[in-house]
């Protein structure tokens, strides 16, 4: 409402709740069979089970919808490949071990390199060569 009548964004901050952890169990979660007397999991459903599950103390639709949106999974479009494919316990215990890596504190002789992110070449990050000749300094 500050934005209508003022012109300006309100000073509220939210804190984030969905953390990567979060996430990579509700992934599990909705690749995995819904309970029984549901033919397929819904937001509402979803959000219900991650907090009696108690991967977060509350949680909306809302965000659900959000995290799943962010991953590319689509509750109601089955597809080749991808999370659909792999509705089953294997791919549950497997996003577990997943879990378990990011959990490990921080040791600086073995990082962890999270490799989820599709590789694209950033080419509009480019910078003009500088030509090196003798007697010239170096200008970064």
């Amino acid at each position: 409402m500050d934005i209508t009548l003022n012109g300006q964004k309100g000073s509220r901050i939210y804190a984030k709740k969905a953390d990567g952890d979060f996430e990579a169990h509700l992934i599990a979660l909705s690749c995995s069979d819904p309970p029984e007397g549901f033919a397929k999991w819904s937001l509402r459903l979803l959000a219900d089970q991650v907090v009696e599950l108690e991967y977060i103390d509350k949680v909306s639709h809302e965000t659900i919808r959000q995290v799943l949106k962010k991953t590319n999974l689509n509750l109601g479009v089955a597809r080749d490949g991808g999370f659909h494919q792999s509705r089953n316990g294997n791919f549950v215990a497997c996003m577990e071990k997943v879990l378990e890596v990011y959990k490990r504190p921080y040791n600086p002789r073995l990082p962890v390199v999270c490799m989820d992110e599709s590789p694209k070449q950033l080419i509009g990050e480019t910078k003009t060569p500088i030509t090196a000749a003798p007697g010239k300094d170096c200008q970064i």
